[in-house]
C-alpha cells in the first residue's frame, strides 16, 4: 500500500473557478477529482478508491437480490437508438465505421439493456430479471427530456 505521504492527493485552498456545481468544486479542492475540460474529469487515486468502494457496496447489494452484472459497450450500433427515437438527439455523438455502419457513442445504456432483455424475456414467467452494470459516463448531461429518470432492468 502506498504511504499517505507518497500519495497523489493534490489539495487546493480554492476550488477551480471553472468547476461547475458544488460537488465538483468540493471534490476538486479535496484532491478526489480534477477537471481537464468542460465536462471532462479525471478520478485521482483517492477519489477512485472512494468510487470503487461505493461500486463494491452496490454490487454486493444487487447480487444479494439476484442481480446479474453486465458490461455493455459504449460504442453501439445506431439501429436501437433509431428505434427508440433517440438517434436524433443533437448531443449524441454519431460516427460511421470503415464498412459504413452507423454507430453512436452511448450516453446511457437503455437501448443496450432493452436489446438484451428482448432477447430473453418471452413471457411473464421469465420475470423478474435483474441486471445491472457500472460504467463511467460523460459528465455533460443531455437535456432533461432526453434523460430517463428510472428504467427497469439495468443501472447505467
Amino acid at each position: 500500500m502506498t504511504r499517505l505521504s507518497e500519495y497523489l492527493l493534490p489539495t487546493e485552498k480554492q476550488p477551480p473557478a471553472d468547476a461547475e456545481g458544488d460537488l465538483p468544486q468540493a471534490d476538486g479542492s479535496r484532491g478526489l477529482i480534477r477537471q481537464m475540460g468542460a465536462g471532462m474529469w479525471s478520478w485521482l487515486p483517492a477519489g477512485w478508491r472512494v468510487h470503487q468502494r461505493a461500486v463494491q457496496i452496490i454490487r454486493e447489494e444487487m447480487n444479494a437480490i439476484g442481480g446479474q452484472e453486465l458490461l455493455m459497450p459504449v460504442l453501439q450500433p445506431a439501429e436501437p437508438w433509431r428505434k427508440s427515437g433517440r438517434l436524433e438527439i443533437e448531443e449524441l455523438f454519431k460516427l460511421t465505421d470503415r464498412k459504413g455502419s452507423e454507430l453512436v457513442l452511448a450516453m446511457t445504456h437503455e437501448e443496450a439493456a432493452t436489446f438484451h432483455a428482448a432477447q430473453v424475456i418471452q413471457s411473464y414467467r421469465d420475470l423478474p430479471l435483474i441486471f445491472y452494470h457500472f460504467q463511467i459516463k460523460g459528465a455533460r448531461r443531455a437535456p432533461s427530456a432526453c434523460r430517463c429518470a428510472a428504467h427497469t432492468g439495468s443501472s447505467s
